[in-house]
């Protein structure tokens, strides 16, 4: 059990935040922005969360957004994070895997059972 736990990368443990309620029309937004950026690097997501007002008032209606006004840019921006979060995921489960394979062969000689089948 402990050779398994050696071989997963601590990619798997991926955190990384969004950029919420970015506004363009503001020089101040743009400038946090990079700060941001500069700051997080590649913890940050690249979809931002564009300021809507659809968005507040999912709050006061008590609804997700996807079921009170999916065709806001909210909404769409919510959809592109959602996406990017899943070809991280892949992209982190393919490292695994890769990495899992790599642990096998060192590690196969000296095992019974494979760490993958």
């Amino acid at each position: 059990m402990l050779y398994l736990f050696l071989a997963i990368p601590l990619a798997l443990w991926y955190t990384a935040a969004p950029y919420q309620m970015f506004d363009n029309r503001t020089r101040y937004s743009r400038y946090v922005l990079e700060k941001v950026k500069e700051e997080f690097g590649e913890d940050v997501f690249k979809t931002v969360i564009r300021y809507n007002i659809r968005l507040r008032e999912t709050v006061d209606h008590g609804l997700p957004i996807a079921a009170y006004d999916k065709h806001s840019i909210g909404h769409q921006d919510y959809q592109l994070l959602a996406e990017e979060i899943v070809q991280s995921a892949e992209a982190d489960a393919n490292q695994a895997y890769n990495a899992l394979k790599a642990a096998e062969s060192l590690l196969g000689a000296t095992r019974d059972v494979p760490l993958l089948e």
